[in-house]
């Protein structure tokens, strides 16, 4: 029996000795396990948790890209013409707001351009009568377009007939009645020009060979393309030797 207990013993104390091993281990593990978390916890502060909020989040984005700058930067949208909510626009006036009104008054003072022969209308008028061998009729121009021009100088005027508008003999010349000037006519307004025509019964007819006229053919001041102002009331002299119109320059009204 003593030996049996004598040869137990060192059975009993490898049993112990094994059981303070795997006591002994799993403390080990313990520490190891309990060092693996100061390890984790590192590797965040070098990309993570410790560090994200100071590079990207709520301290620094504000700064960055979010609500404390972004006033500022609305500040400068209303120098560039618009408007924003909070911006101090009062103090920079927006350029095309002050603009305006210049290109409207510039555009309002712009000058009337010449009267193209389809802005007008030809007429005769008896002018101051007849006497001494001549008539003195007014060439009225009228303006029927629906905008503002202008005439200046001379209409050319000259007699057609043979129901073709063939000219007749020589064309009016020009006599300085009045100096020259500018007559801005509105739409419906008018400016004359004062002729002298000769009657042809005061030549020889061998030397005017009398044609009876159609009327008068009449190009606008500066203007190549002609108006007709029909008229029986004419004799024209066939022969361009013979001057029977004598034609003043345009002066404002139908007179």
């Amino acid at each position: 029996m003593k030996a049996r207990m004598h040869n137990a013993r060192p059975l009993v104390a490898m049993a112990l000795a094994g059981a303070l091993g795997l006591t002994l281990s799993g403390c080990g593990g313990s520490e190891k396990s309990s060092a693996t978390p100061p390890a984790a916890v590192g590797s965040p502060v070098s990309s993570g948790s410790a560090q994200s909020p100071v590079s990207s989040g709520s301290a620094q984005s504000p700064a960055s890209s979010g609500s404390a700058q972004s006033p500022a930067s609305t500040v400068s949208v209303p120098a560039g013409g618009q408007t924003a909510p909070g911006a101090a626009s009062p103090s920079q006036p927006s350029p095309p707001a002050s603009s305006a009104p210049t290109g409207g008054s510039s555009s309002g003072q712009a000058e009337a351009v010449a009267c193209s022969t389809h802005d007008l209308d030809v007429s005769l008028t008896p002018g101051e009568g007849a006497g001494a061998g001549s008539l003195f009729p007014y060439l009225v121009l009228t303006n029927s377009s629906s905008a503002t021009c202008t005439v200046r100088g001379y209409p050319g005027v000259s007699f057609v007939g043979y129901g073709n508008g063939t000219q007749l003999g020589a064309a009016g010349l020009r006599v300085d009645l009045a100096s020259l000037q500018t007559v801005t006519l509105s739409p419906g307004q008018s400016s004359h020009s004062k002729l002298r025509i000769a009657r042809a019964e005061n030549f020889p007819a061998d030397t005017c060979s009398p044609v009876a006229a159609d009327g008068l053919r009449v190009y606008p001041p500066e203007q190549t393309a002609a108006l007709y102002a029909p008229s029986d009331e004419f004799t024209a002299c066939a022969d361009e030797s013979v001057k029977l119109i004598m034609v003043g320059p345009m002066e404002p009204g139908a007179a």
